[in-house]
């Protein structure tokens, strides 16, 4: 199955931009701190349903993550994560297929680094960490 995103199985976090990649990020964060100022923000990702996938979303990081989504226009739904190290191949690979389904990209928090290779392998979505 191909990923439906184009870097849904390639980005695993900063460290994996270019120069020139790094600087057309930190331009278009420049971008949205200035038209945050000015009033003039228009939510990039309006109409985008977002899985943060974490234990607690009372946490600061979880708190976080939503009002920064929120506030460039996606809805973000909680889910806690059912998997651990226990989990089999297959549940993985079918949990990450039905959350890439539900959601246009993921958050994991709190989640083991192996477990978000795992989930990223199968989900067809951008999955990021806060390891990444």
């Amino acid at each position: 199955m191909q990923p439906r995103h184009p870097t849904a199985a390639v980005f695993d976090g900063p460290d994996d931009l270019s120069a020139a990649e790094g600087a057309v990020v930190v331009g278009r964060a420049l971008m949205l701190q200035q038209a945050q100022a000015s009033g003039n923000m228009q939510p990039a990702l309006r109409g985008k349903i977002l899985g943060l996938l974490c234990e607690r979303d009372d946490g600061e990081e979880a708190v976080l993550f939503r009002r920064a989504a929120t506030e460039l226009g996606a809805r973000v739904a909680h889910v806690r994560p059912s998997l651990d190290a226990r989990s089999s191949a297959e549940e993985i690979r079918h949990t990450a297929y039905m959350l890439g389904r539900l959601y246009e990209a993921i958050e994991c928090q709190g989640v083991p680094s192996e477990m978000v290779k795992r989930i990223r392998s199968s989900a067809g979505v951008p999955v990021r960490s806060e390891e990444h």
